[in-house]
């Protein structure tokens, strides 16, 4: 018999025993599934800043923006008045549909004790009313917040409306942030 031969037989019979693989070929290349886009599990918020309040009618109030942070509205005249602000956010996320589950937004008024606050917010998606309230406002005159649940619900768009009531002219609502809570 062939040296050669042997010697090969020998050195096979030798890596089978040890348990190594005799072709020491490159790995084949394994296809992998794309991964199914999911959004990680949990809220997610999105906020705009109280600049983004606008007057539903124009001039109907002495209007001031608070270097980035919210807007000042005194009214010319007393009564009820509507304000709007949009709320960005993202319908889709990772592939997955996001559910709006929480909508809220801060404010402040200098004459609460005499009803000057916000009285009612209504929570859009396009042109459809999804939740609105009566608003209670708080008569200490600090910063407060007040916030509606809509009920995880898919939408394209959001925004709140507030009617303002201002129990004479002289008085003041500092509109600030509105923002959304969302989860896929």
């Amino acid at each position: 018999m062939n040296y050669r031969l042997t010697t090969i037989l020998l050195a096979v019979a030798l890596l089978f025993i040890l348990g190594v693989s005799t072709i020491q070929a490159a790995p084949k290349e394994t296809v992998q599934p794309a991964p199914q886009a999911v959004a990680p599990a949990g809220n997610y918020d999105f906020t705009n800043f109280g600049t983004a309040w606008v007057p539903e009618v124009l001039g109907q109030y002495n209007w001031w923006h608070q270097r980035g942070w919210g807007t000042q509205a005194k009214p010319k005249t007393t009564g009820g008045k509507w304000v709007h602000i949009p709320i960005p956010f993202t319908s889709q996320l990772g592939g997955s549909s996001m559910y709006v589950n929480y909508v809220e937004f801060c404010a402040q008024s200098t004459n609460g004790a005499a009803g000057t606050g916000p009285n009612h917010m209504d929570v859009y998606a396009g042109t459809s009313v999804l939740v609105h309230s009566n608003i209670s406002w708080w008569t200490d005159n600090a910063y407060h917040c007040y916030g509606l649940y809509p009920g995880d619900v898919w939408v394209e768009s959001l925004g709140i409306s507030l009617s303002l009531n201002f129990a004479n002219a002289t008085d003041m609502i500092t509109l600030s942030k509105a923002w959304a809570r969302v989860h896929p």
